[in-house]
């Protein structure tokens, strides 16, 4: 296939010409990232003062920086591979997942804080944000759809990440469960505590 090259600069067209008998028969791709003419088109004349030059065996249909492709991503932020279990959770299940995690997270705490009086607590579910409010500071658990997380902020244990694993919520990077973490660390603090289901 012949490259029709337009260039104007005169010793840009000697080393354009040089190239392309020397090099005959050879690729000239890696060449051309080191001169400023533009390829303009190919298979077609050009016209005016400027010349063209024909550079048999490079492949025009080709850019002269390739781009990438990148896989699909198949481990965590920290290295873990992720299971494919998670991988194949389809948005729809994912939302429904984790939707009714932050349900029952809400509505167990809600009913213990009012059992017990207790009114320094408050619990709150909205938009896919459960807070709940504590003297030892706030919780923080949301969904994150395009991870197909949930994530947690806590006062107590600090920040971590839950895919969804054989039916529980679990953190890659340290193997925790989020329903583990919260029911001992609201038994912690306002005595013994379960919740009415397990995520």
């Amino acid at each position: 296939m012949i490259a029709l090259i337009q260039v104007s600069n005169y010793s840009t067209r000697r080393f354009i010409s040089g190239c392309a008998s020397t090099f005959k028969g050879a690729s000239l791709k890696p060449l051309f990232t080191r001169f400023y003419s533009q390829v303009y088109r190919c298979g077609a004349s050009t016209t005016g003062s400027r010349r063209t030059y024909g550079l048999e065996n490079y492949n025009c249909a080709a850019p002269i920086i390739t781009s990438r492709r990148f896989e699909s991503i198949t481990s965590s932020t920290t290295g873990q591979r992720v299971p494919d279990s998670v991988l194949n959770l389809s948005p729809t299940q994912y939302r429904h997942l984790a939707d009714e995690t932050l349900d029952t997270i809400a509505t167990d705490l809600e009913d213990l804080f009012e059992d017990k009086n207790i009114a320094d607590a408050d619990v709150d579910n909205s938009a896919g944000i459960v807070t709940i409010t504590t003297a030892e500071g706030t919780y923080v658990i949301n969904k994150q759809p395009p991870n197909k997380q949930i994530w947690l902020s806590s006062p107590i244990s600090g920040p971590n990440r839950f895919d969804y694993i054989k039916g529980r919520w679990t953190s890659l990077r340290k193997g925790e469960k989020l329903f583990d973490i919260l029911e001992k660390e609201v038994s912690d603090m306002f005595g013994e505590f379960e919740f009415t289901e397990k995520f």
